[in-house]
């Protein structure tokens, strides 16, 4: 059943690319375009093709009986109360990340779409990258063994490249910098792969890139997962060479991990990937060292072409009432994640994450 949608917030980076996806994606058949500033929803309709529906500028008429699904793409501070206007209206909720500005923030969400009885699934279109899930297997079969060491990089282009007057770099709008905006993806993503959870961080941040902001541009981030695996995160808007804007940064990325058996290494972001894995397990005793390429379809999808794949995952579980590949509590765990690093780059203490596992 073709699928009609609600993409609430028109003007945040990432809007273009969310309609993109839904342009695209063939389980999708109308599309609603709502924003408080109903010339923000005009000009991004004109991308919409011949999927729109309507653009709204008041909610109501945007979670409109026809509409099943809700895409909530708004400001960190605003996007909160717009995920509990959507689940109350019945339907389900595909949220950008991180959802909120702080965990505080987003626990009574939770509880709202809980009572709501509705999906939400949170975009984090990462999981779905095939390497991710490849990985996540060979984890779970137990060739790389106890975890001992987890590496994480995650760079990109300086601030300069990306508006310092824009609301990202308010605290009290985006939350944090480059933590918030982009190092959560990778958080995140480690979480799902190697099936673990940071319980303590002990971190530094500054802001070193030469613009006036008040959120950190450069993080180091050591931290000590539930497995007892000790690991490393070097976060920034470093990059000296890019092009303006918020599609096509340059990066440099990189995720490690390394245990008693084995050990894989890599370089996300590229159009031609390469995972490195190395085990000692039994399993692989005729060929231990292994390559794994991917080259990723092109796709104007947020995400690319596993962001697409997301957004189809997202419509076929929330019908058949699966749990979302990346939910609401997904989301919680890396704020709370984002809240140790601020509080123990403040204080100068290793901090813990969560109370209890």
């Amino acid at each position: 059943m073709p699928a009609t949608f609600a993409l609430l917030g028109c003007t945040h980076p990432h809007s273009r690319g969310h309609l993109n996806t839904l342009r695209i994606s063939p389980e999708v058949d109308r599309v609603w375009l709502w924003d408080p500033d109903r010339a923000a929803a005009e000009a991004l309709s004109e991308h919409a093709g011949g999927k729109l529906a309507g653009v709204a500028d008041e909610l109501p008429a945007a979670l409109r009986d026809e509409v099943e699904f809700a895409l909530v793409c708004r400001r960190n501070d605003e996007n909160p109360e717009t995920v509990v206007a959507a689940a109350r209206a019945g339907k389900h909720v595909m949220s950008e990340k991180p959802m909120a500005t702080t965990a505080d923030r987003l626990r009574p969400v939770l509880e709202e779409v809980r009572q709501a009885g509705v999906a939400l699934g949170v975009c984090y279109p990462w999981r779905c990258h095939p390497a991710a899930q490849d990985l996540r297997r060979l984890v779970a079969r137990g060739l790389l063994g106890a975890l001992m060491a987890v590496e994480a990089r995650m760079v990109t282009s300086q601030v300069r490249f990306r508006n310092p007057e824009h609301w990202l770099f308010s605290p009290e709008k985006g939350g944090g910098g480059v933590l918030h905006w982009l190092g959560c993806h990778f958080l995140d993503l480690l979480r799902y792969v190697l099936q673990d959870e940071v319980t303590h961080v002990s971190a530094l941040t500054g802001v070193l890139g030469g613009c006036s902001i008040q959120v950190e541009d450069s993080a180091a981030v050591s931290m000590r997962w539930a497995s007892g695996a000790l690991g490393t995160y070097a976060a920034g808007y470093q990059l000296p060479r890019s092009p303006t804007g918020y599609y096509g940064a340059a990066y440099d990325t990189y995720l490690a991990a390394r245990g008693r058996e084995g050990t894989f290494a890599w370089q996300p972001t590229r159009a031609d990937e390469v995972v490195r894995v190395e085990s000692a397990h039994p399993e692989w005793a005729s060929a231990p060292e292994r390559e794994f390429r991917y080259t990723l379809e092109t796709s104007e999808a947020y995400g690319g072409s596993y962001g697409l794949e997301l957004i189809q995952r997202f419509i076929a579980d929330a019908r058949a009432g699966r749990p979302q590949i990346a939910g609401g509590e997904d989301a919680l765990r890396v704020l709370e994640w984002l809240e140790a690093v601020y509080r123990s780059a403040e204080t100068g203490e290793v901090a813990r994450v969560i109370r209890e596992l």
